[in-house]
């Protein structure tokens, strides 16, 4: 019940935040013949809109006339704005209806994430070609009672894709078997901009945000339990001799934790938009500490690695163990043992020859992760229509 009126109460909010960024009239909806619904569960500053608003900048810039239906407004829309016509919609049915009445009575819908899943079936309903992406383990649909959302992706997308095997088992294993499935992680779309050389980065970012010598130590996300900021914060009790950076705005409840617990080597720079920022960020850190107890694959992951960064993260809590290799692209240590991952941090970064090691292979495995062409599989299903 809570969560349901925190859900309501931010609709309500961001509704009239955004209003006059949000698209009412749908009489023109669909005129374009490479025309393309997508839906998103909201359009905050996490990761599963920000992948979305990379598909659909990418998918603009090769000619798709994008609508962008949202199940609440947020501080993306104004991204969103730039490359789709954004509506706001918590009612599948009704919405779908109000299409089936304009010129187009089919098309593709691209649904980001299981917590729309809901919309599956009244598109499926309309004659649309479904093309489904799960980032989510079910740890974070059962917090969101998705649960049926899940299953009505399961039962009507005509293809789903999953970022690892490992989100695929686990997503089949609780919610039951599509038909059609394909596993690819999203690729790296934070790409390098710059020709600014990793010590040099390092001392900007030293001179920017007031560090001192010590090694960095970084993670990047919003700071909450799942994201395990609580566990990051241990960490930094536990060196004092690494300086711990977290990239990301916190909840109310780690607020509270870090005001109670900070120490003076926990540096909390909040959200960062601009990318070359989130690069040097990357480049500078000796090691990602990836203190998620849940998480599909990552997009840190693969920003990290692409900038030479490796990754110590836990076991069996994501897809990410595909590429975070021990002793290859950083460890994998059991899930909140936080003597071990200290250890491995403190191995990484004051081993040159191993953290230097590990850096070239970090960007080896990243060279196979082509954000272009993950894009370029998604269009084909809307080419290739399942219909």
């Amino acid at each position: 019940m809570l969560l349901k009126v925190k859900i309501l109460v931010r609709y309500y909010f961001f509704y009239a935040k955004y209003f006059f960024d949000i698209k009412k009239n749908i009489k023109s909806f669909g005129k374009s013949e490479k025309h393309l619904v997508a839906v998103s569960h909201d359009l905050s500053k996490t990761g599963a809109p920000m992948l979305l608003l990379h598909i659909l900048k990418e998918l603009s810039c090769r000619g798709w006339n994008i609508t962008l239906i949202s199940m609440s407004a947020g501080p993306l829309i104004k991204e969103f704005s730039k490359v789709s016509d954004v509506y706001i919609s918590r009612k599948p049915e009704k919405f779908c209806a109000r299409i089936a009445k304009c010129e187009s009575k089919s098309g593709n819908v691209l649904i980001n994430s299981v917590i729309s899943g809901s919309w599956c079936k009244e598109f499926k309903n309309i004659n649309f070609n479904v093309v489904s992406l799960v980032h989510e383990l079910p740890g974070a649909i059962d917090y969101w009672k998705a649960g049926e959302s899940a299953k009505k992706m399961t039962i009507f997308s005509d293809v789903i894709y999953f970022p690892s095997n490992f989100v695929k088992n686990k997503f089949q294993n609780n919610f039951g078997e599509a038909e059609n499935t394909k596993v690819q992680p999203q690729g790296v779309f934070l790409t390098q901009e710059s020709d600014m050389l990793s010590d040099d980065a390092l001392t900007l970012i030293r001179r920017r945000y007031k560090l001192d010598e010590k090694p960095i130590v970084l993670n990047v996300a919003n700071g909450n339990f799942r994201k395990g900021f609580d566990l990051f914060l241990k960490l930094s009790h536990l060196c004092p001799d690494l300086n711990f950076v977290w990239v990301g705005d916190l909840d109310r409840e780690m607020k509270a934790l870090a005001k109670s617990e900070s120490t003076p080597n926990l540096h909390l720079l909040g959200y960062i938009s601009q990318k070359n920022e989130l690069l040097n960020l990357y480049s500078s850190a000796s090691v990602l500490a990836l203190t998620s107890r849940e998480e599909p694959f990552g997009s840190i992951v693969l920003e990290a690695m692409s900038q030479g960064t490796p990754v110590i993260g836990f076991k069996d809590v994501g897809g990410f163990q595909d590429v975070v290799r021990n002793w290859d692209t950083g460890f994998l240590t059991e899930l909140e043992d936080l003597e071990d991952m200290s250890d491995k941090i403190r191995l990484i970064s004051f081993d040159r020859n191993l953290n230097m090691t590990m850096s070239n292979n970090c960007k080896k495995e990243m060279s196979n992760y082509s954000f272009d062409s993950y894009v370029s599989n998604i269009e084909k299903e809307f080419s290739h229509p399942h219909v």
